[in-house]
């Protein structure tokens, strides 16, 4: 205790019994602190508020999990990187939508619903792809191997899969914008 007030640990340990002051000091010391960790972390007000709203539901709801090996600040602070943490890898992983829409190809071109006429289509908008970039995108999107299995099947890191990926589809994605019926047979 500091000049009579309850320490963060005591605050957690009543708070854990159902002493709802007690979590109220604990939220009205920590809101603004986490709040401004998430938006170090994300640089957007928007997501920061929304991963701050999850990291005080989550203390709420393991606060009597909190066993004070470490301080209570530690604890809050290993619960809220954790939060951003989830963001990022959801934020910037890679697209699962099937390739067509990830690449956003114009509906007219897909009108004809036949396997041999996307293959075309995907050939064209591969096209001045490396060799290995064609090679992983065959297997991510035509074959439906995971990262994981991409990897082990090209001998390649997940992460250079993954990067591979996001660039390959980023320049199929310009050509995206000029296939048409015309030149798709060209």
């Amino acid at each position: 205790m500091f000049f009579g007030l309850p320490s963060d640990e005591e605050l957690a340990k009543r708070a854990a019994a159902g002493d709802s002051k007690a979590f109220e000091s604990l939220y009205e010391k920590y809101f603004t602190r986490i709040y401004r960790f998430c938006a170090w972390q994300t640089h957007t007000t928007e997501d920061a508020e929304d991963i701050t709203q999850q990291v005080m539901i989550a203390i709420a709801e393991s606060i009597g999990n909190f066993r004070g090996q470490a301080s209570f600040k530690n604890w809050v602070y290993a619960i809220a990187k954790n939060h951003v943490f989830a963001w990022i890898r959801d934020r910037y992983k890679l697209p699962t939508a099937p390739l067509f829409d990830t690449l956003g190809v114009n509906e007219q071109v897909l009108d004809k619903d036949t396997s041999s006429y996307k293959k075309q289509i995907v050939a064209k908008l591969m096209q001045g792809l490396k060799p290995q970039a064609v090679q992983v995108i065959t297997l991510r999107y035509l074959r439906g191997y995971s990262v994981e299995e991409t990897a082990q099947e090209l001998k390649m890191t997940q992460s250079n899969v993954k990067v591979t990926t996001k660039r390959a589809l980023e320049s199929m994605a310009k050509n995206a914008s000029h296939v048409t019926r015309d030149t798709l047979y060209r």
